[in-house]
């Protein structure tokens, strides 16, 4: 740790800010699938469950790509208890979303 001394004729109060905290925060989304990584994809807003549709419906199916269609049929989404991922709308179109897939 060290200190800082400042000497001025005209503000004998300055100071001298040496470290501050501001909020940071990415939201990122990513897949696994057998040893391949699906994304990632960087969510610019805070998420929320209309976003979250958004990206379901918009964003995932290019990312899904390059899966074989057999595989994207069997595969499972799973998410944790956070409330985007449980909104009511989210959980009614969910399947709708992901049948076509």
């Amino acid at each position: 740790m060290r200190n800082t001394h400042l000497w001025a004729d005209e503000n004998p109060r300055a100071y001298h800010i040496r470290n501050f905290q501001q909020r940071f925060s990415v939201n990122l989304w990513a897949g696994v699938l057998n040893d391949a990584i699906i994304g990632p994809f960087e969510m610019l807003a805070r998420l929320t469950g209309q976003l979250y549709v958004e990206f379901l419906e918009n964003d995932l199916p290019g990312l899904l790509e390059d899966v074989p269609l057999e595989q994207r049929r069997h595969m499972l989404f799973q998410h944790d208890g956070a409330p985007p991922h449980m909104s009511i709308r989210l959980n009614k179109e969910t399947t709708l979303v992901l049948r076509f897939q």
